[in-house]
């Protein structure tokens, strides 16, 4: 868990991140960020803009669940696996959204129905 505030926590984000996206081609990755302040930090920012294109930061606005493509997923989770599951202790239930997540890799179509709503469009331009 990474803690609130400070420039640490800035270049932590950025070194968690660095290995997350390798630029293809002509490819492009899109990130999509809460508003939290390491994400907004000047720091991420350049870091963002020193891939040259290749990596796209997009910053969400404050309470906005409905374009979060992480909250369809929790959404769609909670609704179809994790409702009905019984769970003790917090290593179980790791262990349970790992199986479904893993599950939900598997449905392609689900997961493409998520960003056919209109409140996703933004991924898709």
């Amino acid at each position: 868990m990474m803690p609130a505030y400070g420039v640490p926590h800035r270049a932590l984000f950025i070194v968690l991140l660095t290995p997350c996206w390798i630029p293809v081609g002509t490819l492009m990755m899109f990130l999509v960020l809460d508003g939290h302040p390491v994400h907004k930090s000047k720091k991420v920012t350049d870091f963002g803009e020193s891939t040259e294109g290749k990596l796209r930061l997009f910053i969400l606005p404050p309470y906005s669940p409905h374009l979060n493509p992480d909250e369809w997923v929790w959404n769609w989770l909670k609704s179809h696996k994790l409702g009905r599951a019984s769970v003790s202790d917090p290593d179980q239930f790791r262990s349970i959204v790992k199986k479904y997540l893993c599950q939900l890799c598997k449905l392609k179509n689900v997961i493409k129905g998520f960003f056919q709503d209109k409140n996703l469009a933004y991924v898709n331009a």
